[in-house]
C-alpha cells in the first residue's frame, strides 16, 4: 500500500455494530482493525515507520512510491510528484506549505486532521475491545489513546492562534486555516 486511506475503519465497523448488535461481526473485524491501526507506526522493513517519519509519536501523511509504481516507476518521480501524492493522501491543497521528506516517504509536517482521526480510531478500538470482552486490550488501547491526545495537545495546539494547527518538523505551525483544524474538538 503506497497511499493510505484515513483511519476510519474502527468507527465504520462500530457504527455497523451499533445498528446490528452483531457481536460476531465485531469480533471478526477486531484483528483486522487492530492491524490497520498498528500499520501507521509499524516498521516498513527498513527501520522507518510507515507514517511517523520523525519518530515523535505523531503521524504524517505520505506516499510510498515504490509500492505504488514499482522501483523503476518510483525513480522517475520527482520530489514534487511525491509531495503532490502525499498532499492528496492528506486532503491538503496543492499550494500547501508542506514539504516532502523523501528519506522517510512522508510530509515533514504533522497534520491535525490525520492525528485527530487516528486518535478517534484508537478510542473506538478501546470501545470495541470492551464490547467483545477484552479488558486488557481495552486498557492498552485507552493508554494509547491518552498518549495520542497528550501529543496532540502538547505539539499541535498553538496558544498564539488559540487553535490546533498542522505543525512542521522544525516546530513552526502551518499558516493554513481550514475546517479540518476543528477535528480535535
Amino acid at each position: 500500500m503506497g497511499v493510505a486511506m484515513p483511519p476510519l475503519g474502527a468507527l465504520a465497523v462500530f457504527k455497523v455494530y451499533l445498528a446490528t448488535q452483531d457481536l460476531a461481526f465485531l469480533a471478526w473485524a477486531y484483528p483486522r482493525l487492530q492491524q490497520w491501526n498498528a500499520w501507521w507506526s509499524a516498521n516498513r522493513g527498513d527501520g522507518k515507520r510507515w507514517r511517523d517519519g520523525n519518530l515523535d509519536g505523531l503521524l504524517e501523511n505520505g506516499v510510498d512510491a515504490e509500492l505504488e509504481y514499482g522501483a523503476l516507476g518510483a525513480r522517475q518521480l520527482t520530489n514534487a510528484d511525491k509531495l503532490q501524492m502525499a498532499l492528496a493522501e492528506a486532503g491538503l491543497p496543492a499550494n500547501s506549505d508542506a514539504k516532502f521528506n523523501d528519506e522517510v516517504h512522508t510530509l515533514a509536517m504533522s497534520p491535525i486532521a490525520l492525528n485527530s482521526l487516528y486518535a478517534l480510531d484508537t478510542e473506538v478500538m478501546a470501545l470495541i475491545s470492551r464490547e467483545i470482552g477484552m479488558k486488557t486490550e481495552a486498557d492498552r488501547w485507552q493508554e494509547r489513546y491518552d498518549e495520542i491526545k497528550r501529543l496532540i495537545n502538547e505539539h499541535l495546539w498553538s496558544e498564539e492562534d488559540r487553535l490546533y494547527l498542522d505543525r512542521h518538523w522544525d516546530g513552526k505551525f502551518s499558516n493554513r486555516k481550514a475546517p479540518d483544524l476543528l477535528l480535535p474538538l
